[in-house]
């Protein structure tokens, strides 16, 4: 194994040339996806300065407004609770039914020269899950209990789940694994807050430990001597396991309230990985290699 105290310079020297090239490619492509994945950083700051702003709001006017409410009770009234009815959608789940029809049916662009609506959240909870295929998988819970209670509406609730999938299994869907290639070019400039947190802390550990949020597509295994360089396809890569997980989380969400064996996600659809190449899987087939990942090294999973 690689020396623990090895220089940032030898560090990057053990990442093949190939990878470097995608990287530095990368790095300077100005679409959207490319911009994204490469400036965690940026989304970092940003979310912080939100969360900064949403404080001073609760503190300057949420508080005192709140207190406002006992001497106009009527101005804050709120909408009666609903009695309970089986087999039914109180009027706060219908309109969340009626958003979540919107943004799925709704076409946009998630391809490698496209933008998601804003809709679609790629900033919340970063660096780790600022990315929009997060807003796609946890969409999903909310229609699994739904169709449990309105069966009727299954086939909305599929066609929802089959835009959610489609936007999955985009180029946008694995922004991270599609354009960050190698060790962050921008990760000795990590907040100091993530300093034994999110990246373990020490001087070694200062300009070559990448914070979770940054997947390194074609870094050197940290077991194995030798690496295979970039792998374009996300669901064959030996890593991701998060991305796969999801994927047959909403893919299983939406056979049991859909039930038909004959879908696109059943017999065949295609995922879009590096270069925008087009890989053809099955439901199964990711789950057989899903949990062939996770039963690797006698049940260990992944080193």
């Amino acid at each position: 194994m690689e020396d623990e105290n090895m220089e940032a310079d030898d560090f990057a020297q053990a990442i093949p040339p190939s990878v470097l090239q995608h990287q530095k490619r990368a790095v300077a492509d100005k679409r959207p996806a490319f911009e994204h994945g490469n400036n965690l950083n940026r989304i970092v700051y940003l979310e912080a300065f939100k969360a900064l702003r949403a404080n001073a709001y609760t503190t300057v006017i949420a508080k005192p407004l709140s207190s406002f409410k006992s001497f106009f009770p009527a101005a804050f009234r709120q909408e009666s609770s609903e009695a309970y009815e089986p087999n039914t959608l109180n009027l706060k789940s219908r309109g969340w039914l009626k958003h979540l029809w919107r943004k799925a049916t709704t076409e946009d662009d998630w391809s490698i020269d496209g933008d998601p609506l804003p809709w679609w959240d790629r900033w919340s909870s970063a660096p780790m899950l600022s990315f929009p295929r997060f807003d796609c998988s946890e969409s999903s819970y909310f229609l699994l209990l739904a169709g449990n209670r309105t069966p009727a509406w299954r086939e909305v609730y599929v066609e929802i789940l089959d835009g959610l999938l489609k936007r999955h299994v985009s180029f946008w869907g694995a922004v991270d694994w599609n354009t960050q290639f190698g060790n962050d070019p921008d990760n000795n400039n990590y907040p100091y807050l993530y300093k034994g947190t999110l990246i373990p802390s020490g001087e070694k550990f200062k300009t070559n430990y990448n914070a979770p949020g940054w997947t390194g597509n074609g870094l050197p295994h940290p077991v194995e001597e030798s690496s295979d360089g970039v792998c374009p396809d996300v669901l064959d890569a030996n890593a991701m396991l998060f991305f796969k997980g999801w994927l047959c989380l909403v893919m299983g969400i939406r056979q049991r309230l859909g039930g038909d064996k004959d879908s696109q996600w059943m017999t065949g659809f295609h995922v879009s990985g590096v270069n925008d190449i087009k890989f053809k899987w099955n439901f199964q087939k990711l789950a057989h290699k899903l949990t062939s990942q996770f039963g690797m090294n006698n049940g260990a999973g992944l080193n």
